[in-house]
């Protein structure tokens, strides 16, 4: 059929405006306005349906480079009352950077740590483990700037959504970063809801 009707207009090209404006743009717009109809009378699953099962299910996420500020705002973030009132939390740092987490200052005390030192043993079945030996209300990961985000994404388990992906790095390498890491850079900043730079000059 495709072909028949490529010979059909090759044939006419004068009239092939006239099919567009007059026949196959209405026809677009009837069929369009019936998907538009039966989706919402025969919706294929209520919105309800399609969202992850798990006390797990949702998890901040934080991505950067080294020295961008991750684990300073994750420090400050469940010290605070306002982020931290006690929910079951599991931590995964994916680097050590400059500085270390402080347990003993957030204000919730439900708060577990777990390390991932290389990219190749980010699984589905490591996240599922971890996950299940503390029963979880929520996680959230410091993610490698050096590591793909695909590897991640890949290794999630089904019943995890990413809540919220924020990016930090340092005012003062951000530029040289993006010159010389474009793709680790365009990788970081493609999906991100929120991009924050630290150290900026005055």
């Amino acid at each position: 059929a495709f072909f028949a009707a490529a010979l059909f207009f090759s044939l006419r090209p004068g009239k092939i405006l006239v099919w567009v404006g007059k026949v196959l743009n209405p026809c677009f717009l009837l069929f369009l306005g019936i998907l538009v109809i039966v989706a919402m009378l025969r919706p294929g699953a209520a919105v309800g349906a399609v969202v992850p099962e798990g006390a797990y299910a949702s998890q901040p996420f934080f991505t950067g480079f080294l020295e961008g500020g991750k684990t300073h705002m994750i420090q400050e973030s469940m010290e605070s009352p306002q982020f931290n009132t006690g929910e079951k939390t599991l931590i995964i740092q994916c680097e050590e950077g400059m500085d270390e987490l402080d347990i003993s200052t957030f204000n919730g005390k439900n708060v577990y740590l777990e390390t991932v030192e290389n990219e190749s043993d980010l699984t589905p079945d490591l996240l599922s483990a971890m996950a299940k030996k503390h029963k979880l209300d929520r996680i959230l990961i410091e993610y490698n700037g050096m590591w793909m985000l695909s590897t991640l994404y890949d290794a999630m388990p089904q019943n995890w959504v990413i809540y919220q992906q924020m990016m930090f790095a340092d005012a003062n390498t951000f530029l040289s970063y993006n010159q010389n890491m474009r793709q680790l850079m365009v990788d970081k900043l493609m999906n991100t809801d929120l991009v924050v730079l630290n150290r900026t000059p005055a």
